[in-house]
This record gives C-alpha cells, structure tokens and sequence, in this order.
C-alpha cells in the first residue's frame, strides 16, 4: 500500500515489488476489507488515493521513519554506525563490478552493510524514488529532475562464440557476417533486446534468432554448447568454454553510471561509498573490463 500509494499506479507498484499487478490489487483490496473504507479512486488504469487512503499513507511514513530511527538506534548501539547501504543495480553488473566496488570498499571499512536489488532500471528508479534504495547503477543518464546521475564508464558489447569456432580463426566479422550465424538472444521483453536488434538495424541486416533466454546468466552456457553466437556486454570475463569472437572494436557501448535523489538528506555511510565510488570506480571498472 504503501508503495502504490507514493506513486499512485498499481502496475508502477506492481514492477518495482517484482510482482504482478492483479497480485497488488487483490493486496489493497483486502486492506480496504478489513478497514472498511476506500483507500484509492479507480477510474479506468488510473487510481487516487482517497481521502482515507491519504491520511493512512501519511500514518505508515511516520511509522515507517519512526521504524527506521529504531533500526538505526538499535544499530549504533551494537556498534554499527548506521543502516545498510541499499543499492540497485542492472542484472549484467552483478557478476563482477558490483562485487568488486563492494569488496574494495570493505577493505577501507570493514563494518559496511548492504542490501541489494538486481533488476532492470525502470524499476530501479521507482524504488529510488520512494525511498526504498539509495544508490542505484543505471545503463544510461536519467532524464529526471529529482534523480542525479554520474558516468562510471561505457558499458562495452562483443560478439561470443564457442571456443573451438572456426570464426576465431578469420579476418575480423561484420555484422552482416554476424548475421548468418544462429544468434542467442534475450527475449522481446528484456531492455538488451533492443540493443541487440539495434545492432543488427544499423548495419542493414537481419539477425538469425534461434533461442531467446530470459537473462544473460543462461546465454553463455548455450553457446559453449554450440547452439550459436550472442551479443552480451563485456563487465568482466566471460566464462573459459566461450571466447569473443573477432570485431573491429565493440559492437556497441552505452554509459553506465550512478544515481541517487537529489535534495534528500544522504546517510554518512551512503555520502561515503558514494564519494569512494565517484572518485575509485572508474578505476576499478577499467580493471576488470580491461578498458
């Protein structure tokens, strides 16, 4: 409820708690049961909270701070200096490069905590903006007054193929050449679908789609076993039983970057890793991408 009620759309709720938004109806519907009142307006798709629902909304943030007042005086008195860091980030950093940020980073302060959440940047950005994440890491600069946003580095995308491919062995590939070859993708859904077809668009070509996979993490494995090639953003090594096939260069490269809302009161803890990654994650990430 108290997610809807801050943006006021059930579907909006629906993605940023990673569930369905019959799943979040039915939820609010059986709050305004037990209380006996209306707590939103619905007209078509679109709801308002009521008067009822404001006034309940405005008892749950105070709850809700009050809550985590306790949490952070129940932690500093068991010497933890404050909350943990809740950070947001897209699926294909959660192999290496926000291991590797968070690792570095507890070497210069051990007794840092964190909660993670890995899912596409549409979501993330709801969750930022109700207060739910401090930081969240994003594909691409957020065109949002309220949201800041600074580059970390160009996220880079390579064609792979298995490691015995005779396509390791040639001049380098075109995509039009890339093209002919099966292609292990990400379904219609997924936000690196676009990119991969985009790719494809450019260069006046039509990719051979032969399997679509939920998410990156599959990919690889499909194309160790010789199903085909992908096109997947290089955050770190790709697993040894896959290599990158030849290119002239990347194929494509978006930024990736860091945000968190403007204007509201940051946390130290969250002020620190903050200034640490701004000022040493551009290093870090070039280490691991080898850029």
């Amino acid at each position: 409820f108290r997610l809807a009620g801050r943006l006021e759309h059930f579907s909006k709720a629906a993605k940023a708690l990673h569930t369905s938004q019959p799943a979040v109806s039915r939820a609010i519907g059986r709050l305004e049961e037990q209380l006996g009142v209306l707590l939103f307006e619905r007209t078509g798709r679109s709801v308002r909270l009521t008067e009822h629902g404001r006034l309940l909304l405005a008892r749950m943030e105070k709850a809700h701070r009050d809550l985590e007042d306790a949490q952070s005086a129940i932690m500093e008195m068991g010497r933890t200096k404050s909350r943990p860091i809740r950070i947001g980030f897209m699926r294909s950093l959660a192999s290496r490069i926000i291991p590797q940020l968070v690792t570095t980073y507890r070497e210069l302060f051990a007794d840092a905590q964190f909660r993670f959440v890995s899912s596409i940047t549409s979501p993330l950005v709801d969750l930022l903006e109700a207060d739910e994440l401090d930081l969240i890491f994003s594909s691409a600069q957020l065109d949002h007054p309220a949201i800041k946003w600074s580059k970390l580095y160009d996220q880079r995308f390579f064609a792979i193929g298995p490691r015995d491919s005779p396509l390791l062995h040639g001049g380098p590939l075109g995509v039009r050449e890339l093209a002919n070859q099966p292609l292990i993708t990400f379904r219609k859904t997924h936000s690196m679908r676009s990119i991969i077809e985009g790719i494809f668009e450019n260069a006046g070509a039509t990719p051979n789609i032969v399997i679509e996979a939920e998410d990156s993490n599959g990919i690889p494995g499909f194309v160790a076993a010789g199903l085909g090639i992908a096109i997947l953003a290089q955050d770190g090594e790709f697993p040894k039983d896959v290599a990158l096939l030849p290119t002239n260069g990347p194929l494509h490269t978006r930024p990736v970057g860091m945000a968190w809302a403007g204007g509201r009161l940051i946390p130290e803890t969250v002020k620190s890793f903050q200034e640490f990654t701004l000022r040493r994650g551009p290093q870090i990430v070039a280490e691991i991408v080898n850029v």
